[in-house]
């Protein structure tokens, strides 16, 4: 089951990753900085499923899941464009990634 949660989360940091590439692709030059955040949090998390023993696995990944919820909350509130659907959406995604990143 570790493994699965580790696949997992493998995949959802790649997504992550593509989507912020798409993201950048269309703004241009606006909010680098976020975006350039956002994809360094995602690979730190790929090494830390590819790498990491299990404590650490532990508390660094659920540290970068929170930390990316609320950079994703921040970004929607500062720019004005809050998707309500996709922020509960991807906090209810994050709160089970994280009790299957606890409990197995």
């Amino acid at each position: 089951m570790a493994i699965f949660v580790r696949i997992l989360l493998g995949l959802y940091a790649l997504l992550m990753i593509v989507a912020s590439i798409q993201s950048i692709r269309l703004e241009k030059r606006q909010g680098w900085f976020w975006h350039s955040l956002n994809l360094i949090l995602n690979m730190a998390l790929i090494v830390l499923v590819a790498f990491a023993h299990r404590m650490f696995f532990q508390v660094g990944s659920i540290a970068i899941l929170v930390s990316l919820q609320g950079l994703t909350f921040y970004r929607g509130f500062s720019s004005g464009k809050i998707n309500w659907r996709h922020h509960l959406i991807r906090l209810l995604w994050t709160a089970f990634l994280i009790v299957l990143i606890i409990f197995f």
